[in-house]
């Protein structure tokens, strides 16, 4: 297997809500397993229950998001489930830190979450909420929407798959991923666990022989251990062939040099319960593929849950595997944070490659009296509890990360350190140019002071890699600030005087600024440079409701009640109200419904909607065309029946003539709305539809008569275009054979669809590229 490096990395974790707070938490033998407060222990669902256990270790922000950076619209951010916000959040920064976000998409995504635990309270707490199918809900709650999710956002076009293993899931995904990009399905890869349960601080309800706490606290290792805590969290990593990311001069955290994963099979007690011949198949095929020598490992990072029995079986398993002849250091995090569930592994291979990255191995907390049964001398392991333990950054070493799955899926991973020999540019007596940009005023004045502070706590910072990452390593968005400076102390001062000024001056600078007013080298995956992981992206969260009111379709007047009794004000009224409620969030009457983060599914609802309550039939397609609440009415006051419902004018142009679209096989004409903005033609451009209300077992010769009729009482022009996409193009063909029978004219037929395999680049094509190709989607 090529040894992989971590590139990228982020996440949220108890107490921190970055990697590098949650390490320096961990250097400081930081507790976040907590007592819940007064008000929390009262407002918990188990606080009748005689075994309460009041405490949490959660993470903050989890109901915040900031869907508008994401273009999800308001109902959809409340319906899906924190975890896969987070987890989408947190791919985000680990691509941006590693400076590809934007640029090179062959990324795959391999992710794990726990049960969506956030849909059951809400459906369990909801009097309003009736058994049935909704698929907004399934999709944002569906732990295989994961990856996919991350994927579709940010254009990724790697293989997105969720990973499902109980608590060693994430860590087999890394598995997953190395194994993907080694049979080149992908060139780098994002991978990671997610975790979050609700309500965040409940605390739980002890049962007598289950895994969980008796007192509340989880203890590896530790003879008054008695069962796991807990914890939230997320983690994501992004990985690349490590002789790959050495040449492009990558920022290394770490090199995955080898892993193992097997199961217990039932060679064990019970299900639950672990198996030290698994671990140790597992941690064997681990030290194989390294091909290191075990006694070069520095630390074992263990799944360490706190039980008594499952702890001393994973130290002999560990022994079994590595018969080490000297000490060598363990320790658990789940000490620090608590158990987190499918984002555990991931987590314990952060904590690593950050041991590895700043040459410490932090100390080991919760541990006053040691497990008799692990026998930890005779294995040749030690926990070091007092202090914390410096390692020479100028030699090799390794480190291993253990994962043990619920059920029994075991997985083993070994780390080394990277060493770069590459010296640093600073550029001499050169003034540099340093851009920094975001979608908003407000997330770019949070990312210049998050950066002052960064630049302020790392003044070694080489200033030439700073603004490479900058330049080269960060999307360009609109509101853009650029700062002057020879050293990183002239940049400290630029960002401090930034800072000082405020927001208000910040909004009148960026004014007058854009990226045209500079001279800024393109992005491409080609420029290699050296990288810094700087702060990244700050969103603004959008605090969300736990689901949000279900929305309930306000009754229709009466069956004779209709839109022509109605006046223009009444129906725009109902109109703003209907897509604010669809929409959750406050809609004008000019407001547009993409620039709302609309979609196909919230546009069935909108529409679905508007039929009950003002007694018409519309089609949903007509929101392609009509996109706010005005124009909406504008159309329903004019009498739909002056369109078919199925036909949707998409373009106006010249009157001479006119272009009809005809649905694929679905028939929907979504395809058609980004199409016709690509397409230089001076028609006038309507999209057909599969009628409502009709059949389903038309031939194209039925269809082609029905879409014939509507063709002639819609032209009344000289020159008719007849396309279809896919299926619509052998419609298209009998809609123009039937019409030059009928007429003796000739019609010019255009047949939409997509290339063939070999037409597509192995890269993305830029703009100009593709608009040259786009023709040859023509026939």
């Amino acid at each position: 297997m090529k040894k992989m490096a971590i590139i990228g990395m982020s996440g949220r974790f108890p107490d921190a809500e970055d990697v590098d707070q949650f390490f320096s938490n961990l250097l400081s033998g930081r507790k976040s397993v907590k007592e819940l407060t007064k008000a929390e222990k009262q407002e918990s669902p188990f606080s009748s229950f005689q075994n309460f256990v009041p405490v949490a270790s959660t993470i903050k922000g989890a109901t915040s998001f900031d869907n508008d950076f994401f273009k999800i619209s308001n109902i959809e951010a409340e319906s899906t489930d924190p975890q896969q916000r987070v987890f989408l959040t947190c791919c985000y920064e680990a691509l941006e830190s590693s400076g590809y976000l934007g640029l090179e998409n062959n990324v795959g995504v391999f992710g794990s979450s726990s049960l969506s635990s956030y849909h059951l309270n809400k459906v369990a707490n909801d009097a309003n909420w009736k058994p049935g199918f909704n698929y907004a809900d399934f999709i944002g709650n569906d732990p295989s929407s994961l990856a996919i999710r991350v994927a579709y956002k940010l254009n990724l076009i790697g293989p997105a798959e969720t990973i499902e293993c109980g608590c060693s899931s994430s860590l087999a995904a890394v598995c997953t991923a190395c194994n993907s990009i080694n049979n080149n399905e992908c060139d780098m890869a994002l991978v990671g666990g997610v975790s979050i349960s609700f309500p965040q601080y409940s605390g739980y309800n002890y049962v007598e022989g289950s895994t969980m706490s008796k007192d509340g606290q989880i203890l590896p290792f530790d003879k008054n251990a008695s069962g796991i805590v807990k914890g939230d969290g997320c983690g994501v990593i992004l990985i690349k062939p490590f002789e790959l990311a050495k040449k492009d001069r990558d920022q290394i955290y770490a090199i995955i040099d080898g892993f193992g994963i097997s199961n217990d099979g039932n060679h064990k007690v019970g299900y639950t319960a672990p198996s030290e011949i698994g671990e140790t198949a597992a941690i064997n095929q681990a030290v194989k593929m390294a091909n290191i020598r075990t006694e070069d490992i520095d630390y074992v990072e263990t799944h360490g849950t706190g039980t008594r029995l499952g702890d001393p079986i994973e130290i002999r398993g560990i022994g079994r595997a590595y018969k080490f002849k000297k000490d060598h250091l363990i320790g658990s995090v789940k000490a620090n944070i608590g158990h987190l569930d499918a984002a555990a592994g991931i987590v314990g291979l952060i904590k690593v490659a950050l041991i590895l990255k700043n040459n410490i191995i932090p100390k080991s907390i919760g541990v006053k009296r040691l497990n008799p049964n692990l026998n930890l001398q005779k294995q040749n392991l030690k926990i070091e509890t007092k202090h914390n333990i410096p390692i020479d950054p100028n030699s090799k070493h390794y480190c291993a990360v253990t994962s043990l799955g619920i059920g029994g899926t075991n997985v083993h991973l070994i780390l080394e350190n990277y060493v770069s020999d590459s010296p640093s540019y600073e550029g001499g007596n050169k003034q540099f140019e340093i851009p920094i940009s975001a979608k908003t005023n407000e997330s770019l004045y949070k990312q210049i002071v998050r950066i002052t502070e960064f630049i302020r706590k790392n003044k070694q910072l080489s200033l030439s890699k700073v603004v490479n990452t900058l330049i080269y390593g960060r999307v360009r968005y609109e509101k853009m600030i650029v700062l002057h400076a020879k050293t990183i102390n002239e940049f400290a001062d630029g960002l401090i005087d930034l800072c000082n000024a405020g927001i208000e001056q910040l909004v009148e600078e960026t004014k007058s600024k854009s990226w045209d007013c500079y001279n800024f080298p393109e992005r491409n995956t080609k420029t290699s440079y050296q990288k810094v992981a700087l702060p990244t992206y700050c969103f603004i969260g959008r605090k969300l409701t736990n689901g949000g009111e279900q929305f309930k379709p306000i009754e229709s007047r009466s069956t004779n009640t209709n839109i022509d009794v109605l006046n223009t004000t009444s129906i725009l009224d109902e109109m703003v109200k209907i897509w604010s409620k669809t929409l959750d969030e406050p809609v004008g009457p000019d407001d547009n419904f993409f620039e709302l983060n609309g979609d196909s599914l919230l546009a069935v609802d909108v529409i679905s909607n508007i039929n009950k309550r003002l007694s018409v039939d519309c089609d949903t397609s007509v929101i392609n065309q009509y996109v706010t609440p005005r124009l909406l009415t504008n159309y329903l006051l004019q009498k739909i029946e002056t369109l078919p419902d199925n036909v949707q004018k998409l373009r106006d142009g010249d009157k001479g003539s006119v272009l009809f679209l005809i649905h694929p096989a679905g028939g929907s004409t979504y395809c058609f709305k980004q199409l016709v903005d690509k397409v230089k033609t001076n028609a006038s451009i309507y999209s057909i539809s599969y009628p409502p209300k009709m059949r389903d077992n038309l031939s194209i010769i039925e269809l082609a008569k029905i879409y014939k009729r509507e063709i002639l009482a819609l032209s009344g022009v000289n020159r008719i275009i007849i396309g279809g996409y896919s299926f619509g193009g052998n419609v298209a063909i009998e809609v123009a054979r039937q019409l030059e029978k009928e007429t003796s004219k000739k019609y010019l037929v255009m047949l939409i669809d997509s290339l063939v395999p070999n037409a597509y680049a192995s890269k993305p094509r830029e703009e100009s590229q593709y608009l040259k190709v786009f023709p040859l989607a023509w026939a």
